[in-house]
């Protein structure tokens, strides 16, 4: 690869035009300009870390198994607040 240490003529033309109405010098010169970009933008991990997967299925998992729960009990909850309250029954000692 041959290193560019100014900008040329081609390097601007070939920034100004689209790739496919590049002069074959106008490509070669952006081609080595682009290697070090083009270095730094490839992904390093193709594969999504571990701690990740597992952190996306646990809070899957704690969906599945908390959603229902919640769903049942917040009804029955608010019934157990909200239910009218009788009054205690008479006793023996209040009927003689």
């Amino acid at each position: 690869m041959k290193n560019i240490l100014y900008i040329d003529e081609a390097f601007l033309a070939g920034r100004a035009l689209p790739p496919e109405k590049r002069s074959p010098a106008e490509a070669e010169t952006l081609a080595a300009s682009d290697a070090p970009v083009d270095e730094l933008a490839a992904p390093k991990f193709k594969r999504r870390p571990v701690s990740r997967t597992l952190l996306k299925s646990g809070l899957f998992l704690a969906a599945i198994l908390l959603l229902p729960g919640a769903l049942i009990g917040a009804p029955l909850l608010w019934w157990l607040g909200h239910r009218r309250k009788t009054p205690p029954q008479p006793t023996w000692k209040g009927c003689s």
